[in-house]
């Protein structure tokens, strides 16, 4: 069952991947007007009756709270099931506005603008969080044999990605496999990469983890194979997984916030730290680094605390909204445009 997220609250604000991840999807289906717990509903019935027919549908989650079902994919038949403030291009809609009576509405838009406010707040400190982080990747960048680097790097995108070449280019998908929560960081690498061959990158920050799976992702798609992209939840513009589906096999950066250990006979490491970096960087720039580290954390931290109070009114709003949904026609809209009436 492979799960993972379309959006994140990151360091450069909400991004949503969604168009991205829907890259040789034929039809996609958009709730609209539907809020989380009725999507959550819709989507979660539906992935039910799916799995019980023998389908693999790939279950998408919301940034916004990861136990909320906000989109479904069947890769293999060509169609999703989506929601969220952003439609689709190209989509069927199936609008359930008429499942809300409207009552709350006032009251439920003055929230959303303080829940927005709150969210503005967290990309602030998230973006300094950032600042910081590239000051903490310079120490690294300043000390690494390029050179080395880029010897090494092509050697592991043949030895270990390496594949007979087809007529044409595989497909790109570009999605995120975690994200931060008001209580902890949250991701699906392990649903994601389960009976997968798996490489884990160790390293410092600006030690080319990035750069390599970027690099890997470039060489198996010119090869033919379709590949996914899982971009990093706080820096978007960074790689954090390399799979390809059909080498079965994965590549993803195992530190922290998301650190992962090898558990599995197959599983492999690869060190940027050790294998790029001068010897004894770390011990050299030791208190320059705690000061950096330290601020990074206190960034992240007021990022979360702003993030807290998002949920907490994002929830008022749900519960606003369930007072005034007909579920029951909710169903009656979804099953109508399911049969095409």
């Amino acid at each position: 069952m492979k799960k993972y997220l379309t959006d994140a609250h990151s360091a450069l604000g909400y991004v949503n991947l969604q168009q991205d991840n829907l890259v040789g999807v034929d039809t996609v289906f958009y709730l609209q007007n539907s809020h989380d717990c009725l999507s959550d509903f819709i989507l979660s019935h539906l992935a039910e009756s799916l799995f019980a027919q023998g389908y693999e549908p790939e279950l998408v989650y919301a940034a916004s709270d990861v136990s909320v079902l906000s989109g479904l994919v069947l890769r293999k038949e060509g169609i999703a099931f989506v929601s969220g403030e952003e439609k689709p291009a190209d989509c069927v809609a199936i609008d359930f506005a008429s499942a809300y009576s409207g009552e709350n509405d006032e009251v439920i838009q003055a929230l959303s603008e303080e829940m927005d406010a709150h969210y503005l707040d967290m990309y602030t400190h998230l973006g300094r969080a950032l600042r910081i982080h590239d000051d903490w990747e310079k120490i690294y960048i300043d000390n690494m044999d390029f050179e080395k680097a880029n010897q090494v790097r092509e050697t592991i995108i043949k030895e270990k990605f390496g594949a007979p070449q087809r007529q044409t280019s595989g497909l790109i998908v570009r999605r995120f496999f975690g994200g931060v929560t008001p209580g902890r960081y949250v991701d699906f690498v392990e649903e994601i990469t389960d009976g997968l061959k798996r490489y884990f990158i160790k390293g410092r920050a600006g030690t080319g983890k990035s750069t390599l799976m970027r690099g890997i992702a470039d060489y198996t798609s010119a090869q033919g194979y379709d590949t996914e992209l899982y971009h990093c939840g706080f820096d978007p513009n960074s790689i954090d997984m390399v799979l390809v589906p059909e080498l079965n096999v994965c590549i993803f950066d195992a530190t922290l916030p998301h650190e992962y250990e090898p558990s599995e006979p197959t599983d492999e490491v690869i060190d940027t730290y050790t294998a790029f970096v001068k010897e004894g960087t770390d011990e050299k720039y030791q208190g320059e680094i705690a000061i950096i580290a330290n601020d990074y954390k206190n960034a992240i931290a007021d990022g979360v605390t702003c993030l807290a109070k998002a949920d907490a009114i994002r929830q008022e709003i749900n519960q606003l909204y369930d007072q005034v949904l007909d579920m029951e026609g909710a169903l009656r809209i979804f099953s109508g445009a399911m049969s095409g009436e």
